[in-house]
């Protein structure tokens, strides 16, 4: 931005982060910096202390003017990850994600005939979602030749220990680490990020997992899980 300060440039437009530890913002077209070259913008970088009757105070002091605020940041996620507001019981008791480990990226410890998807953080969302869509056809594939009719996570005997450390910086996932199912270091518990690595662990690695366990009808004496929908109708 050439009519900006070298110190201004370092301020505003240099994160304090390391790339892919938040997301990326881009502006390819660059119409971004128009109006800030135009002088008809500009830009605040800091921590809002908080709002009054004409604008917004900054925790170094700086009041900045306005009429209109788009709040933008601060968002909140779920509290019980991946099952959101829907209540959850596993043989009869309540689901808390925070009890509970990821196993290959996609599926919960002691949660039976149950998946979900998070997709990647640092390149397309959706490449996870259609490696994870095509690894439930995988499982529901090996359920259909053996029988099975559950299929359910355990962890192993000695138990996966610590979580490997949060790699992300972004604020609100931060704020909600400690309430969210967390992974393991070794294994299909380690966390899925690389998606020629994932490709093979989803799609031609043996489904069959010495924790992942696959039980019949007759013989599944062991889990039932419930799902109330009421609280989505």
């Amino acid at each position: 931005v050439p009519h900006m300060s070298d110190a201004e440039f370092q301020k505003h437009l240099v994160p304090k982060y390391k790339l892919w530890e938040q997301r990326l913002c881009a502006s390819p077209d660059g119409d971004f910096f128009v109006p800030l070259r135009e002088g008809k913008a500009s830009i605040v970088t800091g921590h809002i202390k908080s709002f009054d009757e004409t604008g917004i105070l900054m925790e170094s002091g700086e009041h900045v003017d306005c009429e209109i605020v788009a709040a933008a940041t601060g968002l909140n996620l779920h509290a019980n990850a991946p099952m959101a507001d829907i209540q959850v019981t596993v043989d009869g008791k309540p689901y808390v994600a925070s009890e509970h480990r990821i196993f290959r990226d996609c599926m919960l410890s002691d949660v039976p005939n149950f998946m979900f998807c998070i997709g990647y953080f640092n390149i397309s969302w959706t490449m996870k979602v259609d490696l994870v869509g095509k690894h439930l056809c995988r499982i529901l594939h090996h359920m259909k030749e053996t029988g099975a009719s559950t299929v359910c996570p355990r962890l192993p005997a000695g138990g996966l220990g610590e979580p490997p450390a949060l790699e992300v910086s972004s604020s609100y996932w931060v704020r909600n680490w400690h309430l969210r199912p967390k992974h393991g270091q070794t294994g299909a518990w380690q966390p899925l990020v690389t998606y020629e690595a994932d490709r093979h662990t989803l799609l031609e690695a043996p489904v069959s997992d010495e924790c992942l366990h696959f039980t019949s009808a007759l013989t599944n004496g062991d889990m039932t899980a419930s799902v109330d929908l009421r609280s989505r109708l």
